[in-house]
């Protein structure tokens, strides 16, 4: 947490680039869906998370 941080300027810089890195995946995951359609990249998504898991 931000106040029990000896140093929060270093955590809230690791956060911003953590959006970053989100946003850029988010845009990667729309551009892809957009291409070969939502049903497909979802499906791919939920079988890489579950090969993940096991």
């Amino acid at each position: 947490m931000l106040l029990e941080s000896d140093d929060p300027i270093a955590e809230l810089d690791q956060l911003a680039e953590r959006a970053k890195e989100l946003e850029m995946i988010s845009g990667a995951y729309r551009i892809i869906s957009e291409e070969l359609g939502q049903a497909v990249v979802s499906q791919a998504l939920e079988n890489y998370l579950k090969k993940q898991v096991d």
